[in-house]
């Protein structure tokens, strides 16, 4: 999975993103092109869904927040990708089944992307549900195997 996080910007509403420092997200980076691409993306989760272009240097730009089953048009270009996030807790959600959305030759006449809820690991989905319910000093606490609680803990750190 792709490590995309968020930070609450100081007096706003919205969540700007920072990067993890990976090799696999360094290497999201949109190419230069001309060639344009009319798509439409269309959420189709119960979650509001944060759409973030990674720019020419690999910086992820937050586009737009869909609220659950809206969509938006767009006309983007060949070799910019998208990724999509969960915007009240940062997780992953897929477009069209996969990571990351690449456009490409043959999308320039329009198509719809689809943004989904992926299937996560029952150590994933344990790790989003505990994070949301307890406070980080309440993890201590908890009766669950230490690598559980690590794992938790570094949710709060990033």
């Amino acid at each position: 999975m792709l490590c995309v996080q968020y930070e609450m910007d100081p007096g706003s509403k919205c969540k700007s993103v920072k990067l993890a420092n990976t090799a696999a997200v360094q290497s999201l980076q949109s190419t230069e092109s001309t060639t344009k691409c009319s798509i439409r993306f269309e959420n189709k989760t119960s979650r509001c869904a944060d759409l973030l272009w990674f720019d020419f240097r690999g910086l992820a730009v937050r586009y737009c927040t869909l609220p659950p089953g809206t969509g938006v048009n767009m006309v983007t270009f060949v070799g910019h990708l998208w990724v999509c996030r969960d915007s009240e807790t940062g997780d992953q959600l897929f477009i069209n089944h996969s990571d990351v959305f690449k456009a490409v030759r043959g999308t320039e006449i329009g198509i719809t992307i689809m943004i989904t809820i992926p299937i996560y690991t029952l150590h994933e989905r344990c790790l989003q549900v505990l994070s949301r319910l307890l406070p980080k000093d309440g993890i201590k606490t908890l009766e669950i195997p230490e690598t559980l609680k690590d794992d938790l803990l570094k949710r709060y750190e990033s």
